[in-house]
């Protein structure tokens, strides 16, 4: 197999895809968790205050703090009662300990309590959804939406789904509602720029992830697709240096280093893209052992042309 034939193999199997970047690996985790805690205990004040410094530590899309957050102002606009809130940090929690079914429960006693708060059908709208029952999903995302039209993660939400229903127009629509709504949403330009990626338009799903990157440079996922979509460009050089990113953040997923092998081999960087496969090779699971076997064949074949 050649250099040329390689390039196929990566676009062939990206959507495999990487981990997400795991908040409970970061040191930001302690920080957050001990806001959830303080907010279990009906201790709101105290529960502020260590979320504010959980933003002076990362950017708070890596965790949902700025849900937290709102959801404490909220209660002291007197948009919620306090009681409702404690249902829907109970449920964060429970979630967060992937008790799902128990989450769920408790947002059906916050939605009772105040059915006209949108942040609760909104997460209970994403644990439906990751629990496959997609139809509750969408009508959780749809009352989230009535409750409040300018709720730009609600748009977001749905949008994924629709992804996932392999709906990709009213998922693009979905998209750009979000960040008409908001356009400093890193989340809702990597989604749309994924999209772009599938649907082949190159141009605009390197655009919306460079923005996504610039408003929150540790992105990994989003410096891995644009890695991806420099790859598809033809742009071996700049896809080197996001897949270098990506490792440089979290290398969780191995395959990066396959991905990377195979930018190397294109730069003409031959000794670095053996190594690369060698790790891939050394750390890949089962589930990549085709993948493996191929990377095996290429540290064979290059180490024959030295």
């Amino acid at each position: 197999m050649g250099i040329r034939n390689v390039k196929v193999v990566i676009y062939v199997v990206v959507f495999a895809g990487l981990a997400h970047l795991s908040y409970a690996q970061t040191a930001e985790k302690g920080c957050y968790d001990q806001g959830i805690g303080y907010a279990l205990q009906g201790d709101f004040e105290k529960a502020d205050l260590q979320f504010k410094r959980c933003l002076m530590v990362d950017y708070p899309f890596t965790a949902p703090i700025d849900t937290c957050l709102t959801l404490i102002q909220d209660v002291a606009k007197h948009k919620i009662r306090k009681e409702s809130a404690l249902l829907i940090f109970r449920a964060t929690d429970y979630a967060n300990r992937k008790k799902v079914a128990v989450a769920v429960k408790e947002l059906d006693k916050a939605i009772a309590s105040d059915p006209g708060y949108p942040l609760a059908y909104n997460m209970r709208g994403v644990l439906y959804s990751s629990r496959g029952k997609s139809e509750r999903a969408l009508d959780d995302f749809n009352l989230a939406i009535k409750n409040d039209p300018g709720y730009s993660k609600a748009y977001l939400n749905r949008g994924i789904l629709y992804v996932q229903l392999r709906n990709k127009e009213l998922a693009l629509k979905d998209f750009d509602q979000a960040l008409l709504l908001n356009r400093r949403y890193p989340k809702a330009f990597f989604n749309r720029g994924v999209l772009y990626f599938k649907q082949g338009n190159y141009e605009a799903a390197e655009s919306d992830l460079t923005k996504a990157i610039v408003l929150y440079g540790r992105y990994t996922l989003a410096y891995y697709y644009r890695g991806m979509v420099y790859a598809n460009k033809g742009m071996p050089e700049q896809a080197l240096d996001d897949f270098n990113q990506v490792i440089a953040l979290d290398d969780t997923d191995v395959k990066i280093y396959f991905d990377k092998a195979v930018a190397c081999e294109q730069t003409g960087r031959i000794d670095e893209a053996i190594n690369s496969y060698k790790t891939f090779v050394a750390k890949a699971p089962l589930a990549l052992a085709d993948l493996a076997r191929r990377a095996s064949k290429r540290i064979s074949l290059l180490q024959s042309r030295q």
